[in-house]
């Protein structure tokens, strides 16, 4: 889901990943990350292209989009400066 900010955009991955480091454009996810995810779906290859939507999406719309998960709470304080409640 994306939600229009009035100075961006903030779109809200649900479960697509678990880590920050997971959607990195750099790529270079963390091995135990990759562990992770392999152990944690039946469906390897359909996450896979989910974090390849996101990259896109993010590659060409940096500058205005944040991306925030679910289980990533991390994310959430450096995007709305509390916790999650």
């Amino acid at each position: 889901m994306a939600v229009d900010k009035g100075n961006g955009w903030l779109l809200h991955c649900g479960d697509a990943y678990y880590f920050k480091d997971e959607i990195r454009t750099d790529k270079s996810i963390p091995l135990a990350h990759k562990l992770f995810r392999h152990l944690a779906h039946c469906d390897y290859r359909g996450a896979m292209h989910q974090i390849d939507r996101i990259h896109e999406v993010w590659g060409k719309n940096g500058d205005v989009l944040n991306i925030i998960a679910s289980h990533d709470q991390f994310e959430y304080m450096d995007l709305f400066g509390r916790a999650v409640d």
